[in-house]
């Protein structure tokens, strides 16, 4: 066999081992069973309007029927009555807007105004969308015709609300079962059998050999696990106090900076890329990543925040729930994304990707710390008039967007860090050589300034490489 024909083999079988990864992994199982459910709802609500309730107008129960299954899915059932009451008031918006105003292109407008502006008030959020879609839906289907019917409409809407909740109790989807399993896994083996990790009972994962099955009391215990952590770290983070937090790349380091006395540890893709081989800039499979998350978050007691770059082209969601599998109670996000030729992401599409992570951690309960990083600062002049502004206005919008701390990096000294300090509430965090310190000072004087976290990207374990270059060096024959 040539060269050429055993590298086109093995690219055909790492191809191969590549699909297997991703059809098995529970969330392309959930990702189908969603769609399944999605059109087994919409299609019986239809059904059940149309025969059942003889409406003229059925549209608008398998329209509430996909609304509601897709947040009782995802995120709880609390979002699907949410969902189900956006929709009322759509309707009750599209009447009181039709029998005052008429129908035109500015009521319609005035309908998207209100769903937007809904959006805004706590409680309601992403579910002003619902209100300003169910709107149109009503005005836009011959309104006049519907005047007297705003009884149906509400009837249609709870029909769908009905239907998408009655799917998703038939239909159990896998995903959070599976986590949770991977949750129980993880707590079991940082308690470990002996005194020495603790004095806690291990919590059995067996359910007759399914993963379908959790129990509800192992699923909160190992669910409160991370919750409790997480809670610890982000209280941290609200202290006021000046948090260290070594960057750290595998078990041994991991637990080198606990033994030290740190409360904290923070994974740096650099330091972990170096390790593994591929190298930083997203070149790590992020399933390998996050393997040495896991066995770096099993091998310590103290919580760890790991670094995800620019998210390795998940979504918020995915990349969340992947983060929380391994344990770890902390992400740094950056702007720069390495796998699309190192563009930067604008001010709003960084701070919207932020926000989509603090959502999905918030709707699983979990205080996850987002550590929002922008590189304008090493960008500096080639894309930014004045490098610092630009900083600046980036990190207070990370920190509306849900970020409890932000990371500027590149600061170049004091007069810059106190001036991105100066705009924000939450913690910056300045990257520091653990024996040079940092541009911007020593610890004590990044203490003065204000400077509330520190973590050491690649630059501990390239002073380790660098000590030990000159130790083996006086080894050579």
């Amino acid at each position: 066999m040539t060269t050429q024909s055993r590298d086109g083999s093995v690219r055909e079988r790492q191809g191969w081992r590549r699909l297997a990864s991703v059809v098995t992994r529970p969330e392309f199982t959930t990702d189908v069973l969603q769609i399944v459910k999605s059109v087994v709802a919409a299609t019986a609500a239809w059904w059940f309007a149309v025969v059942v309730l003889d409406t003229s107008m059925p549209f608008l129960a398998p329209w509430v029927a996909l609304l509601t299954v897709y947040p009782t899915v995802y995120q709880s059932v609390k979002r699907g009555a949410q969902t189900t009451v956006a929709s009322w008031a759509g309707v009750g918006v599209s009447f009181l807007i039709g029998q005052y105003l008429g129908v035109n292109v500015w009521t319609f407008a005035l309908a998207i105004v209100v769903g937007l502006a809904a959006s805004r008030i706590p409680g309601i959020r992403n579910e002003g969308v619902a209100i300003a879609t169910t709107a149109i839906f009503v005005l836009s289907d011959g309104f006049t015709e519907q005047q007297p019917q705003l009884f149906d409409r509400i009837v249609e809407v709870a029909v769908g609300a009905a239907v998408g909740l009655i799917v998703n109790l038939l239909l159990i989807p896998p995903l959070r079962d599976r986590q949770a399993a991977r949750y129980v896994d993880h707590i079991n083996r940082r308690m470990g059998d002996g005194p020495g990790r603790g004095a806690r009972r291990r919590i059995p994962w067996s359910a007759g050999g399914t993963e379908r099955i959790v129990r509800p009391q192992t699923m909160e215990a190992a669910m409160a696990d991370i919750k409790d952590t997480a809670r610890t770290f982000a209280d941290a983070h609200a202290s006021g106090e000046l948090l260290v937090l070594p960057t750290v790349w595998d078990a041994w380091s991991a637990r080198l900076a606990e033994s030290a006395g740190f409360a904290g540890l923070t994974i740096g893709s650099h330091p972990v890329g170096d390790a593994l081989g591929p190298g930083d800039g997203e070149a790590m499979d992020f399933a390998d990543y996050m393997a040495a998350t896991r066995r770096i978050v099993d091998a310590v007691e103290v919580p760890v925040s790991v670094d995800v770059e620019s998210g390795y082209g998940l979504s918020p969601r995915e990349l969340v729930e992947r983060v929380l599998e391994t344990g770890a109670v902390g992400i740094n996000v950056e702007d720069t994304v390495r796998r699309e030729n190192g563009r930067m992401r604008e001010r709003a599409e960084h701070a919207d990707y932020i926000a989509g992570a603090r959502e999905a951690a918030d709707a699983a309960g979990v205080d996850l710390v987002i550590n929002g990083r922008t590189d304008a600062l090493i960008h500096g002049t080639s894309l930014f008039e004045d490098p610092v502004t630009e900083a600046v206005a980036r990190v207070a919008m990370l920190e509306k967007a849900g970020a409890r701390s932000v990371y500027p990096v590149g600061l170049p000294d004091s007069d810059v860090a106190k001036a991105v300090i100066a705009a924000v509430s939450v913690p910056v965090n300045v990257t520091a050589h653990p024996v040079n310190g940092a541009k911007a000072g020593s610890l004590e004087e990044l203490r003065a300034i204000g400077v509330r976290r520190i973590s050491f990207g690649p630059l501990w374990q390239a002073a380790l490489a660098e000590a030990s270059a000159e130790q083996l060096s006086a080894w050579k024959a």
